[in-house]
């Protein structure tokens, strides 16, 4: 301890990285206390698998955005790329009186095909035709939307009833089959960053594209499967949001890629690439969110609360990644 409190001491700048790095685990610390104390419901097995049902689509997602964020970039058209699989693959099923299991497997497989052609063509636009990914995903995000808006007629598509029991199967009827799929990408997303070549490629990319270059890195190359797999993966957040929902509407995915954004860049990723990781920082940021936001519920407070909220953690979010970036 007292070597600690000297290198502190000796290290201003080590103090406040420290408490930089710490806030979020000091703030989840706070959150669990005054919910506890605030209501019975809380501590329960059942909320908290609620609150990992609820965040179950924005950790998919969130870990999707994370491939690109650490290259540096940004993908802004995730949310617009939920809703689009999500409506296509609702609309496909709506009138299904077949087999439940067949439809729910037609439902992954035109989310997955939706977000693999997105994250294609964000990828081809960005990394061979060169646009900047800002300007290329905004438009897309945009196109996406319209599309998906045209397609819903702006309207609520009901899930059939017999698919929306099969999505919400639950294993030892506790945990619903989608939450394991969730964790289960986010654990296989770790597992490629930290042990494969591909990983530590992403990583030589976010932290110097030219040097990472000359070491004879295909920028190109890395940043299209990046775009690619974010494009996936917010394809499956969309069957994920759909199936949990039990239909798509025309908020689904709103928003989704400023939160997952700022879920990340809380867990302690930097936006500005080369630093991160999928476990702890991502799942941990989205579910300091998703507990905010259930406790708040479970509060009776103001549902006008929670954008408001959503908008401040956006905010502290980039604001604390610019102060990693200065120091």
């Amino acid at each position: 301890m007292a070597k600690l409190l000297e290198m502190v001491s000796r290290n201003p700048r080590f103090s406040f990285q420290t408490v930089l790095s710490s806030a979020l685990y000091i703030i989840f610390a706070i959150l669990f206390i005054v919910y506890a104390f605030s209501t019975n419901s809380f501590l329960t097995v059942n909320n908290f698998i609620q609150v990992l049902s609820d965040a179950s689509a924005l950790i998919i997602a969130a870990t999707g955005l994370t491939f690109v964020i650490l290259t540096g970039s940004l993908d802004l058209s995730i949310g617009s790329a939920m809703m689009v699989s999500g409506a296509l693959a609702t609309i496909a099923v709506k009138n299904s009186t077949g087999n439940p299991v067949v439809g729910i497997l037609i439902v992954f497989l035109i989310s997955l095909a939706v977000g693999i052609g997105v994250g294609a063509i964000n990828g081809f636009m960005i990394a061979k035709l060169k646009m900047t990914p800002f300007l290329a995903t905004l438009g897309m995000m945009v196109a996406l939307k319209g599309v998906a808006l045209t397609l819903t007629n702006s309207t609520s598509i009901l899930l059939p009833l017999s698919l929306k029991k099969v999505g919400v199967t639950k294993l030892f009827e506790t945990v619903p089959l989608y939450v394991i799929l969730a964790l289960a990408l986010i654990a296989i997303a770790q597992y490629m960053l930290r042990n494969t070549i591909f990983g530590r490629q992403i990583i030589a990319l976010g932290c110097d594209q030219k040097a990472a270059e000359k070491l004879a890195i295909n920028s190109a190359k890395i940043t299209f499967l990046c775009y690619l797999l974010s494009g996936i993966f917010a394809g499956l957040a969309g069957f994920v949001a759909v199936i949990n929902l039990g239909a798509v509407t025309p908020t689904t995915g709103s928003g989704y890629e400023f939160l997952a954004a700022a879920c990340i860049v809380l867990g302690g990723t930097s936006l500005f690439g080369g630093k991160g990781a999928f476990l702890p920082n991502t799942l941990i940021g989205v579910l300091l969110l998703s507990v905010l936001e259930n406790g708040l519920i479970l509060m009776n407070s103001s549902i006008y609360a929670i954008p408001l909220i959503r908008g401040g953690i956006i905010f502290i979010a980039m604001y604390l990644d610019s102060l990693k970036k200065e120091n």
